[in-house]
């Protein structure tokens, strides 16, 4: 994701598409992020971007994802 080096982060994003047992589509979209200076665990990114689970009807896209800004002090 851009700016994501920059924020010293590592990050995931993605979505599983899934039919149920009722014969509907979903796609369940997860986010996971890991930040270098805080060891080695991941955790899951809770923004509506990252995290659904709608079901796919015709002209259905996933949510536009965030854009991450990170800033400075000098």
């Amino acid at each position: 994701m851009e700016g994501a080096e920059r924020a010293q982060m590592l990050m995931v994003h993605g979505y599983a598409i899934y039919r149920s047992t009722m014969g509907k589509t979903y796609a369940c979209g997860f986010g996971l992020y890991q930040k270098e200076d805080e060891g080695p665990e991941w955790r899951a990114l809770t923004m509506r971007s990252f995290n659904y689970d709608d079901e796919i009807k015709r002209g259905w896209e996933p949510p536009k994802p965030i854009t991450l800004t990170v800033t400075t002090q000098h």
